[in-house]
């Protein structure tokens, strides 16, 4: 995803284009790697990783009116919470499926409340792809 005017992207996004724009990465753990650099590597190519973020809700604020690209899961580019003024595009490079994971306390762990709510969101997320999924 990127904001067009903001990053000159053509589309289709060549590599050099891709590397050369910075980038934003969503990360739960606070790496600043991924298994995208991995992929870059292959094509000994390296990209600019300039800001992280904890949560993919935060990109749409982040990426409108700044050279940033970040690469997200396509059916979250497609969502309406994120179509506002944004673009998207397939990146030059595979891009290895998405890992969603849900975060919460440690001591929290076996709170039967807390047990709930994670299965509860678990579910709703799922419905939710499947029904995007869907042609």
């Amino acid at each position: 995803m990127f904001d067009k005017q903001a990053t000159n992207i053509t589309t289709p996004i060549s590599i050099e284009q891709y590397c050369a724009t910075p980038h934003a990465l969503t990360s739960s753990n606070g790496q600043i790697s991924s298994p995208i650099d991995k992929q870059l590597s292959k094509h000994n190519q390296q990209r600019q990783v300039k800001v992280t973020t904890r949560n993919f809700l935060t990109l749409r604020h982040l990426l409108t009116g700044r050279n940033l690209l970040c690469v997200v899961p396509e059916l979250m580019a497609k969502m309406d919470l994120f179509s506002n003024k944004l673009s998207f595009a397939r990146a030059p490079i595979d891009v290895p499926d998405f890992k969603i994971e849900i975060l919460w306390e440690t001591r929290n762990d076996q709170h039967q409340k807390n047990l709930w709510l994670r299965k509860q969101v678990k579910n709703t997320i799922t419905g939710h792809v499947a029904k995007l999924k869907q042609p």
